[in-house]
């Protein structure tokens, strides 16, 4: 239920933020928020600071 409602409301931010004429689908868009949510739960934490710098600098995707 709160996943769906994320993925709703990252879908409707995402959207409402693209430059007219641009088409994404909403299977992208989920794909999107899910790696956006891996991402912020994955530098989160006792040393998520560190590990967010260590992907900046590194390039590193997850």
């Amino acid at each position: 239920m709160y996943l769906e409602l994320y993925y709703q409301r990252f879908a409707e931010l995402y959207r409402s933020r693209m430059r007219p004429g641009l088409s994404v689908s909403t299977e992208d868009l989920r794909a999107l928020a899910k790696q956006h949510l891996i991402q912020l739960l994955f530098c989160s934490g006792t040393s998520g600071t560190a590990r967010l710098w260590y992907c900046l600098r590194q390039g590193v995707r997850r």
